[in-house]
């Protein structure tokens, strides 16, 4: 299997994506016990990503996790499996696959996967776990414009100004002044003063 592996790679590096699949494929299915087939099961799983093939992507990658549970690619497969949940609407299901690929890996997905738990978090309706998640990808990603070494390998996606204001109203109806001002504040971009909503600039 170790010479089958090989040649999966170089299709894969040559995006022969179909040879490489047929290739990884033989190897999980003839040879079920040995290390090349951990090797197989994530290049499978990468195959279909690439592809848009989500649902099978999802499964491939949850094989490789109860397969190999110990696996060095098990960050890089709970984060895919988590996107693949969110894409698939399975917000709940995507949840914790998210949280710990970026446990396992903060520093190559703290901010890809916490934008995600963000705004599952916003389509569970789960307000106060949305406005914690929020919280903490601020002020993690406290100047947008300043990349540090980590930031350049997962670069933080804004959080949409839409739900930044929506969650601030909301603080400063129930009164809770202090918050409202802190996600408030960030729907203000200091270079485009005119494209934040006058209501925004009269709650500040």
């Amino acid at each position: 299997p170790a010479a089958l592996a090989i040649q999966g790679d170089v299709a894969l590096e040559g995006n022969e994506l179909d040879s490489a699949f047929n290739i990884f494929s033989e190897i999980a299915t003839r040879y079920p016990l040995s290390g090349e087939r951990e090797i197989a099961l994530e290049r499978i799983s990468r195959i279909h990503g690439s592809q848009d093939r989500i649902p099978e992507m999802v499964e491939s990658y949850l094989l490789l996790i109860d397969s190999f549970p110990d696996t060095p690619s098990r960050a890089e497969a709970c984060f895919w499996v988590g996107v693949g949940y969110y894409e698939l609407e399975q917000f709940g299901e995507a949840l914790p696959f998210l949280h710990e690929a970026a446990q396992l890996d903060p520093d190559l997905y703290s901010n890809r996967a916490g934008i995600r738990i963000i705004l599952c978090h916003h389509h569970l309706e789960q307000r106060d776990h949305l406005l914690h998640a929020c919280r903490v990808y601020l002020q993690r990603n406290t100047d947008a414009g300043v990349l540090n070494e980590m930031q350049k390998l997962d670069r933080p996606d804004p959080i949409p100004r839409w739900l930044l204001i929506d969650l601030g109203h909301g603080l400063l109806t129930g009164k809770n002044f202090i918050d409202a001002e802190f996600f408030l504040s960030r729907a203000v971009d200091p270079a485009e003063p005119e494209s934040v909503p006058s209501l925004v600039w009269r709650d500040l």
